[in-house]
This record gives structure tokens, sequence and C-alpha cells, in this order.
């Protein structure tokens, strides 16, 4: 059988399973032998928790992005967060979604609940949680919401404040190429966040605030580096023919590495452009500008396949 990266991948990561389950099993044995082990729920579906009102309860804990999956993180003071979907008095689909927090001796709370009051927004703009949130070093925590407007649906990163509330991030106004200084960022996606809590995503840049025109940007937001921008729409991009420009980047296909470099694989759009070769990958080294590194039907010298297929 020809080993694919694909077959290795999972044998590794059977490997690393195997060993972590051996390990756990031999620690949890160790620890039963001599006593020493302090296992406790944290919660339990179907189980009132104070934090809910009455007559609310989990029915499953379970993530409820399209991701998929089951995604509770813990920090090393015991800090822990998970997602949950509820059932119960008065629960339906738009109030159906929860974070949860707590904190080692304390019970926990409800750090969001979809069809809440959204924070940072006006009275009756609501939640509509789509992220299971991010631990951040410094014991904040992230998560994405859409905010239901009357004018439409806002996405909008959230970062907890000193006091554990939760605030929109607003990103930092910048000098954009065809805008006023001072014009705002705001979010689209955050596709990634990696431990030093750098962000990259897509957003757009806007003069007037929710609801203006605005001009769609790849960026990075650092927090030692600041915000920089990886490509905006509309401006030149490297190794391509004048006029070509991204149609959309795939939030599944993107990198950024604990360094802050990135990279990216986008859909083109413009003259020339065709189905044999509308997608191109391009990388970002930190406080380098935007790289070319190939595109679908590029020729590759001495290969089978004459040109490059991306899937």
């Amino acid at each position: 059988m020809r080993m694919t990266m694909s077959h290795i991948g999972c044998r590794l990561e059977a490997g690393r399973v195997a060993g972590l389950a051996a390990g756990l099993a031999a620690g949890l044995a160790a620890g039963l032998a001599t006593g020493q082990h302090n296992v406790a729920p944290i919660a339990l579906s179907g189980s009132p928790i104070a934090a809910l009102p009455a007559g609310v309860v989990i029915d499953e804990f379970q993530t409820f992005n399209a991701a998929g999956g089951f995604a509770p993180e813990l920090a090393n003071d015991g800090t822990i967060i998970f997602p949950a979907l509820l059932t119960g008095t008065g629960v339906n689909t738009t109030n159906d979604t929860a974070i949860f927090v707590g904190s080692a001796g304390e019970p926990l709370r409800v750090l969001a609940r979809s069809g809440d009051q959204a924070p940072g927004f006006p009275d009756g703009v609501t939640l509509d949680l789509i992220s299971t949130g991010v631990l951040g070093k410094d014991g904040s925590i992230r998560f994405e919401s859409f905010a239901i407007t009357p004018d439409g649906i806002e996405r909008v990163l959230y970062i907890t404040d000193d006091a554990g509330v939760p605030t929109p991030y607003l990103y930092p106004s910048v000098a954009a190429p065809g805008f006023s200084d001072g014009t705002q960022l705001f979010l689209k996606e955050v596709w990634s966040i990696n431990q030093r809590g750098a962000i990259i995503g897509s957003g757009s840049f806007r003069e007037g605030g929710f609801g203006s025109t605005s001009v769609p940007v790849v960026f990075i937001d650092d927090p030692d580096a600041g915000l920089s921008i990886v490509h905006q729409q509309g401006q030149p991009l490297p190794g391509v023919p004048a006029g070509v420009d991204t149609e959309f980047v795939y939030p599944g296909n993107n990198v950024l590495t604990e360094s802050g470099h990135t990279c990216f694989l986008a859909l083109l759009e413009g003259p020339g452009v065709n189905r044999p070769n509308e997608t191109a990958i391009f990388r970002k080294l930190k406080g380098q500008p935007l790289e070319y590194i190939a595109r679908s039907d590029d020729p590759v010298p001495d290969a089978p396949e004459p040109v490059i297929r991306f899937p």
C-alpha cells in the first residue's frame, strides 16, 4: 500500500492517542491505589445549575459552531470554559446555546447565552453565539457571536475585560489605502488565535460604522506587533497579472504560526481567471510584504502531473 500523508498522520495520531490513554490509565491506577485523587463533576446534564433560570438545564455538552466538535478549555489556574446546548422552560432555537465559565472554588457562571442582550450594543440587539471560546494566557476569554440588529447581522469578537465582562473588540483605527485616517476595521471572521493571543481573520474597512460601505481585508492583530493588513481587496496582489484580485479567502485554509507568519489560500477573480487557474496560495512573513507562492495551473517541471491542482 502506498503510504500517504493522511495515512502517516492517522498512524501518528493513533499512536499519540494510545500513548496518552496508557498514560492516563497508569496515572488513574496510581491515584486509585494510593487514594490520592480528586475527581469531581463540573456540571451534569439534566441537573439544575444556579447560573441558569429555574427549569432550564444543560441538554448536551457539545459545541454549536459550524466546525463541530466539543471543545472545553482548561487553564493552569483551574479556570474552565465549555459550550453547551440547553433545554427546558422557555428554551427555543434562539436561546438554546451558552458558554459557561468556572474557576477553582467558585460556582459556574454563564459567560454568554444566545438570545441575551449583546454587550456593547443598543438595547434590543441580541447574541447568536457561533464559537465556543478561547482562553488567553492573560486569563481573558475570546469568543465570537453574531449580533442581531434591526439593520442586519454583525459578526463580533468579544474579549472579557479585567472584571470578566465580555466587551466587543473593535480593532484599532488605521490609515487604510483609499480611506481617510482613523478608518475603523470591523470583524467578519476570526480564523485562528495562537497561544500568544495573536489573531488572523477577515474583516472590512468602514468609515461610517456598522452598516456602512466596506472593503474586505485579511488582517493579523498581534499583541506584540499590533495590527497589520495582510491584504486589502483592490490593492495589487504579488505574482498575478494587474487587475486580478481575491474574490474570497478560504477561512479553513490558512496558518498563523507562533512567530506571526501566515499563509492562506484564495479564490481569484479578474482578467484571465478561469476555473483551472482560479486559486492561489500567498504567504506573509512577519514584517515582510505579501508573497506569491503558487497558483492552480502553474507548471510543475519534471513532475508526473504537469500543473498544480488544488483539491
